[in-house]
């Protein structure tokens, strides 16, 4: 229902649609994911989101170099095609599975991004979009971040409504087509207003509890091809459990996503979980911001 929506509020150009086409697909990926008999495998999976993140880079690109603005740096950096995409892929790739990662309670993950979309949309509108701002916060200004802002706000507003009439207990589960989309759009956001280290201010909590689980599976897989017994606690024999490494220990005495280990292993509830994980974000996003954008 967001995407008709958007037709209507958002005044896109072509590659803006183009943009939208990408978010769908990444939805409509995660729906024949959701509903297929056989759940697709990791390689699968990974390899769509990887293409569906290099063709929304492209379409952010629209085909020519890109202007950067970093923290700790007040000019202006000129970014080339060749090297935008790569880039612009991985970080789209990163927060669209580290939001999924994160879809495991109900609310959290919509949650989280709702407070990511609005912050999003309150930069791209009375910041990036907005000259005298920018100016004097000595950030690119670019026209099309109004642009970017109805897009964010409109699906934010979507996704409020999901969670009003969708509070625990929930009755309509997000699932990957919800939580990847999201994911998309928060990476999308973050490009359109040119910086990426943006991801890490309006998304921190969402990060951590989804990106760590993929850092975990990593370096689990990497110890494995070296040639350490990785073998979960529960799989495995008391001799195997006393002979592994210290670190594949470690790996496996916290549970990810974290959510899971603050639920599992420190008996919270899925209200505190979400509360708990709300608050955070909220607070962090505030002071990571005035970091990334005063001291410059």
């Amino acid at each position: 229902l967001i995407l008709p929506v958007v037709l209507l509020a958002a005044p896109l150009d072509a590659w803006g649609y183009g943009v939208l086409l990408c978010l769908y697909l990444c939805m409509l990926f995660g729906y024949l994911d959701d509903t297929s008999a056989m759940p697709w495998g990791e390689l699968k999976k990974g390899t769509i989101d990887l293409l569906v993140a290099l063709a929304t880079a492209f379409c952010l690109s629209k085909g020519r170099e890109v202007t950067f603005w970093l923290p700790v740096y007040k000019d202006a950096i000129v970014v080339p095609l060749a090297l935008y995409l790569p880039l612009a892929t991985a970080v789209l790739w990163f927060t669209t599975n580290a939001t999924n990662c994160s879809d495991g309670i109900d609310g959290l993950a919509g949650t989280l991004t709702l407070f990511s979309l609005f912050a999003m949309g309150a930069l791209l509108y009375g910041v990036i979009g907005y000259r005298p701002i920018a100016d004097y916060l000595l950030i690119p200004h670019h026209p099309d971040g109004a642009r970017w802002a109805i897009l964010t706000s409109t699906v934010a507003g979507g996704l409020a409504g999901y969670l009003w009439y969708n509070a625990e207990p929930s009755r309509v589960l997000m699932g990957d087509a919800g939580s990847r989309l999201l994911g998309l759009l928060v990476g999308v956001a973050a490009l359109a207003a040119g910086n990426p280290f943006l991801i890490i201010v309006v998304s921190p909590v969402v990060l951590v509890n989804g990106g760590t689980g993929l850092l975990k599976l990593l370096l689990l897989r990497l110890l494995k091809r070296i040639g350490f017994d990785t073998t979960p606690p529960g799989a495995a024999t008391p001799e195997q459990a006393a002979g592994q490494h210290v670190l594949v220990k470690m790996l496996h005495s916290v549970r990810f996503p974290l959510h899971d280990h603050c639920r599992r292993n420190m008996h919270w509830s899925n209200a505190q979980v979400l509360m708990r994980f709300a608050l955070i974000q909220s607070f962090l996003t505030p002071l990571l911001f005035v970091l990334l954008v005063k001291i410059r």
